[in-house]
């Protein structure tokens, strides 16, 4: 057809496709065929710092993305356990060190603005250490308020 949208494979996209599993290749391909046809694609959205027309699958929360992306069910539910892991691993590292920063903090009697100060953060960073909002930060910028204060983080590796 003519008037078909072109589609510009990045990277090796287009050769990473057979290792999708059938299900997958058959949805991504009837996807494709609504954008080549000029539709709006199921749960897709536009993913302008990519290029102009560019789009990024949208994938609802709860969902198996594994699966989703291909992988066997075996496959899904190691890569999801394997995921899950490394997530809580990250999380009880960065309340580790969160906790150290508030030890700290007591220990000095400091007022959240005066430690701020002393980290070289904002008042509210202070208040996200000591309320452990993990989320927020990554284990790098934790490891630096550290060291800021003497107190220079140690790896070991078990």
């Amino acid at each position: 057809m003519e008037d078909e949208k072109q589609i510009r494979w990045v990277g090796s996209a287009y050769d990473d496709l057979p290792a999708l599993s059938k299900d997958a290749r058959k949805e991504a391909g009837f996807q494709l065929g609504k954008v080549q046809a000029r539709l709006d694609p199921t749960d897709w959205k536009p993913f302008d710092d990519v290029g102009a027309g560019a789009l990024s699958r949208v994938t609802k929360p709860g969902a198996k993305l594994f699966l989703e992306l291909g992988f066997t069910p075996a496959e899904a539910r190691r890569l999801q356990a394997a995921s899950r892991k490394q997530i809580n691993d990250t999380r009880l590292l960065k309340q580790q060190l969160m906790e150290e920063l508030s030890v700290w903090i007591a220990k000095h009697h400091l007022k959240q603005a005066a430690a701020a100060d002393i980290l070289m953060v904002s008042r509210p960073r202070v208040s996200d250490v000591v309320n452990r909002k993990t989320a927020k930060f990554t284990i790098d910028t934790l490891v630096e308020m550290l060291s800021r204060v003497g107190k220079p983080v140690k790896l070991t590796i078990l």
